[in-house]
């Protein structure tokens, strides 16, 4: 069970009531960030096993880490936190303990993570042939815009952000063959 909570709201009373609201919460340390650039910069943000309240503004900066959204208009998804006056204290903790029980642990999430699906398989064989995005495009009867999409989740899955890398990720976990590779074409 995680040790911490992450509270990220440029409001200060906002951040101060939710903190009053969860001290009691099974003796966790709440911890409250104004930014997500304040969040970034002092905590390790591959931590995703620690359950973050978020404001609605900034949720789309937040990948692969558990958050409920916080949002005092209206409710986006499943794990958004209407706040208003009858927020109460009882219903925070239970929206963190469903939270906490539908998400996968760090073990799956990471192997999930790194497991690159069948079509981003597809588009990092040819971008490691040295295919642009519109010849990748044509060749799997998709738009250029979700090719664009397949190379942001790769890049994004693997970790790795030049098309060298990303060839020689391939080559060493046997998704191409390196002789049909032009280096010229690459370099």
């Amino acid at each position: 069970m995680p040790n911490r909570i992450f509270i990220i709201h440029r409001s200060e009373v906002i951040r101060k009531g939710l903190t009053a609201m969860l001290a009691s919460f099974e003796k966790r340390e709440i911890i409250p960030c104004a930014s997500m650039d304040e969040f970034a910069d002092t905590y390790e943000t591959s931590v995703s096993t620690e359950p973050i309240l978020v404001e609605a503004k900034v949720a789309n900066r937040i990948k692969h880490l558990r958050f409920i959204v916080i949002d005092a208009i209206n409710p986006v998804s499943k794990n958004t936190l209407q706040l208003s006056i009858h927020t109460s204290t009882a219903e925070l903790q239970e929206k963190l303990k469903r939270l906490e029980a539908e998400l996968p642990d760090e073990a799956d999430k990471q192997e999930d993570f790194n497991t690159l699906t069948d079509r981003e398989t597809d588009v990092l064989r040819l971008v490691a042939y040295g295919y642009s995005n519109k010849d990748i495009a044509d060749k799997l009867f998709i738009s250029i815009h979700t090719v664009i999409s397949h190379r942001k989740n790769i890049t994004e899955k693997l970790s790795i952000k030049s098309i060298s890398g990303l060839t020689v990720y391939a080559i060493l976990n046997n998704l191409i063959d390196s002789d049909n590779i032009d280096i010229s074409e690459l370099i």
